[in-house]
């Protein structure tokens, strides 16, 4: 299950930066930034509901979703490749079991930006560059 948790528009100064760093890379386009959780377990949804409102997120500036909807263009997932530690994702699973719910097979986390922009290969570019290290990340380009 993928918990994907975005700041809310009046509080995101990270997507505005990153839109800022796109526009002056050569870029033309609003791009969203959301931080994604990958929680391996088998469990019904009302455990993923908790974990997101009572551990991930901060209701005040944040909100969450369970289910991934593109609204852009395209959108551009960057995780950490399989065998490379992901210390967030150990702590968010210690962090459950802390909880008393049952601790998750596993736990990735990453970052998933929705480009509101038609260049698709300068976004990806963009990405690598400015964000990505390609020994430790994957990036994935999505559109539908």
């Amino acid at each position: 299950m993928e918990i994907e948790i975005f700041t809310k528009d009046e509080f995101d100064k990270e997507s505005e930066n990153v839109t800022r760093l796109f526009n002056e890379y050569g870029g033309k386009g609003k791009i969203k930034v959301s931080k994604v959780y990958k929680i391996e377990a088998d469990e019904n949804i009302d455990y993923f509901k908790k974990i997101s409102e009572d551990l991930l997120i901060d209701n005040i500036v944040e909100f969450y979703t369970l289910r991934f909807e593109n609204r852009a263009n395209f959108v551009i997932d960057m995780f950490l490749k399989k065998g490379v530690s992901d210390v967030v994702g150990e702590s968010v699973k210690m962090a459950v079991k802390d909880m008393d719910l049952n601790m998750p097979k596993d736990v990735r986390t990453g970052k998933r930006f929705y480009f509101y922009s038609n260049d698709k290969e300068l976004a990806k570019e963009f990405i690598m560059e400015e964000f990505a290290n390609e020994l430790i990340h994957k990036i994935d380009l999505k559109q539908e």
